[in-house]
């Protein structure tokens, strides 16, 4: 019954003193409107700051931490499945020779 009690409070113990991380998790839904924001504004800051948190993801997914490499994969899911607003296509105009 003693060594029950003990893994059983050792188990809390590790599980409630698990560490947080020092960066930001978003949700998939979150990252693709803050992605969208920042592209269809061009605010060059927050690419900036998007990118450097990539990086520092990947390199905390190199160091061993599985949630960072599985957020940096998302967030390059994101920026590569971008798509822009559609433009309107202007056309031809045939009567001024503009193509």
């Amino acid at each position: 019954m003693k060594k029950l009690l003990l893994i059983l409070s050792l188990t809390i113990v590790v599980i409630g003193c698990k560490k947080e991380p020092d960066y930001p998790i978003y949700t998939k839904e979150e990252k693709v409107a803050i992605y969208k924001e920042a592209r269809d504004n061009n605010n060059e800051e927050k690419l900036k700051e998007i990118n450097e948190l990539m990086k520092k993801l990947e390199i905390l997914g190199k160091k061993g931490d599985n949630t960072a490499l599985y957020e940096q994969a998302e967030w390059h899911e994101v920026k590569v499945f971008y798509i822009g607003p559609k433009k309107k296509d202007p056309g031809a105009n045939v009567l001024n020779r503009k193509w």
